[in-house]
């Protein structure tokens, strides 16, 4: 007979027993509504681009990672106080593959809306587009705002 030594420790305090928390089972749900809000629109989002949102003394500015996108398939706006972002990356197909295949990548439309808390000036927003990554750039006002299209730039 072969005997494992058995290691204690003794500065670890006993486990505690769990108890049944009915809010608990309701966590995984609310979880998933949170990292998708469009689920709240009735829709799930198949692809969201990853964003970084800054805000500076001067601007607001988002970065989003949009690779494989052509950016005809997106839309950038500020209308009430919303930088609102619309696209779709579009699945590629090929025909006349055979044998095995899998899918890791993801595709579908997206729609995501950024709140400014302050006025800004519409003429000057500036969208670009280089290397698969999207870069707004909102310059804040004092006067108010009637809401505008940004046309997106390609380098």
């Amino acid at each position: 007979m072969w005997l494992t030594p058995r290691i204690r420790n003794t500065n670890i305090a006993p486990r505690q027993e769990r108890r049944w928390n009915p809010l608990m089972e309701l966590a995984p749900e609310m979880a998933d509504l949170f990292r998708l809000p469009e689920r709240l629109l009735g829709e799930e989002a198949d692809f969201v681009p990853s964003m970084d949102f800054q805000e500076t003394d001067n601007a607001y500015v988002l970065t989003a990672e949009m690779p494989g996108i052509d950016p005809k398939d997106v839309e950038v706006s500020v209308r009430n106080g919303l930088l609102e972002l619309k696209g779709e990356k579009k699945e590629e197909k090929e025909s006349g593959q055979s044998g095995a295949s899998w899918t890791e990548r993801r595709y579908g439309a997206f729609h995501r809306q950024i709140p400014l808390d302050q006025e800004i000036k519409e003429d000057e927003v500036k969208a670009t587009y280089k290397n698969g990554v999207l870069r707004i750039e909102v310059p804040k006002a004092e006067a108010g705002s009637r809401g505008k299209t940004i046309p997106i730039e390609t380098e």
